[in-house]
């Protein structure tokens, strides 16, 4: 990842896709496997080649998963622990965090927070940088979906949903980036939607969204240039998790 800054204000943004299929579930080994992919290892050579240049290590890495509880923030994690990283969970409900933390073992760790929250996601960031050390890669997961036409949806769910799904993750990467900066490097992660490249029927509070999600990703990709840190998108399809089972 090269160039000046007015290069990466005119560069594309390249999605990095999880190309899974509709009902697989978010434990098994391909979405745990795609997931994988939004921060590969080096070769075993220790070089990084290829499509797997510009990618960031996760052994011994320390992963801050928002959403963090259940469905694909919870593969993402599972991922990321068997590649060597230590992972730290944010969600609202303690039991769903511990029960995660419990079955995914002693590299993680939890802590809860309401992401429209941005004082409560600053706490649980500090909170778990004490315990685990800075934050090497974040992705900000946490989201949901209230299906509905334009005109049967209550007024207040087009707010709601902003708050959680587009200014969760603006919260999120505010609780990390000074350190990113700091240190020059890090990974931004943002989980989107293939709603969010594609305005689907009955989701029209949802999908505009994980459009923004896009647009926050791009601009701040080339804001973050210069400190060496890296940006992503993901766009899972429909995938068989608890949210979607709503």
């Amino acid at each position: 990842m090269r160039g000046s800054p007015r290069f990466w204000a005119h560069r594309p943004l390249p999605s990095m896709t999880i190309a899974t299929w509709t009902g697989i579930r978010p434990g098994s080994s391909a979405l745990s496997s795609t997931v994988a992919t939004l921060v590969p290892s080096p070769t075993p050579d220790g070089r990084r080649g290829g499509q797997n240049a510009d990618m960031t290590s996760l052994r011994d890495a320390h992963v801050i998963i928002t959403g963090g509880s259940e469905g694909i923030g919870r593969a993402t994690a599972a991922a990321a622990i068997a590649r060597g990283a230590r992972v730290s969970l944010i969600a609202r409900r303690a039991d769903a965090l511990r029960a995660a933390a419990t079955e995914l073992g002693p590299s993680c760790d939890w802590a809860t927070a309401d992401v429209a929250d941005r004082d409560a996601v600053g706490g649980a960031v500090d909170e778990l940088v004490q315990r685990s050390g800075p934050c090497d890669v974040m992705v900000a997961n946490a989201g949901y979906a209230l299906p509905g036409r334009f005109w049967e949806l209550p007024p207040d769910e087009f707010r709601a949903e902003m708050e959680v799904n587009f200014l969760g993750a603006v919260h999120a990467v505010a609780a990390v980036i000074d350190g990113m900066r700091q240190r020059r490097r890090g990974h931004l992660c943002f989980v989107s939607s293939t709603a969010g490249l594609l305005g689907v029927y009955g989701y029209t509070a949802y999908s505009p969204t994980k459009f923004a999600l896009r647009g926050l990703a791009e601009a701040l990709r080339s804001e973050v240039a210069p400190d060496r840190i890296r940006v992503s998108v993901v766009y899972p399809p429909d995938t068989d998790t608890p949210g979607f089972a709503l």
